[in-house]
């Protein structure tokens, strides 16, 4: 599985970009430019406004800021961005976390890893133990069984999906196979629990 990294250009280039594309064609309809950058009016004309100085200030501060999440991604993934599913987790958790050691807001952090805003939230509020626990899967103290068979439910996952849900109500179900690990079929089985089963597993040992 791959380290994602600045998907998408950030505002700085995206309003050099606009602004050449005015200055290639100043006949260009306003409607048109809009449509292409896919910006309102009043937002093209803001930029359009802007001082020179200003556009590159910010488009020397997105190449930094793009240069220090390669160098992050680098140091945590030496052999490559290509990592196994096992590891993918903990790395991105330590990138993460590395960022925001730099000060990095979790908006940000989101924005140039290409990840959803919750994605990136979950992660960094994660617990002591949720923290241990993808670091021991990635350095092989714990062995997860990755096989999607139909293995008896556990409340141990279970408690994992209602951590994810209660931390961030909005959560999708792809996010949360994204941070608990789990498989779609297998969250599945879980959200289809009736409320007594669920009550059963979670009052269980397993």
């Amino acid at each position: 599985m791959r380290i994602p990294s600045h998907k998408e250009p950030g505002e700085g280039h995206v309003i050099q970009a606009l602004r050449q594309a005015y200055a290639d064609n100043p006949r260009i309809l306003p409607g048109d430019l809009c449509a292409k950058f896919d910006v309102s009016v009043s937002t093209m004309k803001r930029w359009l406004a802007m001082p020179e100085n200003d556009v590159q200030a910010l488009v020397n501060e997105e190449v930094r800021d793009m240069a220090t999440v390669d160098e992050v991604i680098e140091h945590f993934c030496p052999n490559g961005r290509d990592i196994p599913d096992t590891q993918r987790r903990w790395r991105l958790y330590q990138i993460m976390r590395a960022l925001e050691d730099k000060g990095w807001n979790r908006i940000k952090i989101a924005r140039y890893l290409g990840l959803n805003r919750g994605t990136a939230r979950y992660y960094l509020s994660m617990s002591e133990d949720e923290v241990q626990r993808i670091r021991d899967i990635a350095e092989g103290r714990l062995i997860i069984n990755v096989r999607r068979t139909k293995k008896p439910l556990k409340k141990s996952e279970l408690l994992e999906i209602i951590d994810a849900q209660n931390k961030l109500p909005t959560i999708t179900r792809p996010q949360i196979c994204e941070v608990t690990g789990l498989s779609m079929s297998r969250l599945m089985r879980y959200l289809a629990l009736s409320p007594a089963d669920r009550e059963a597993l979670l009052t269980g040992n397993k």
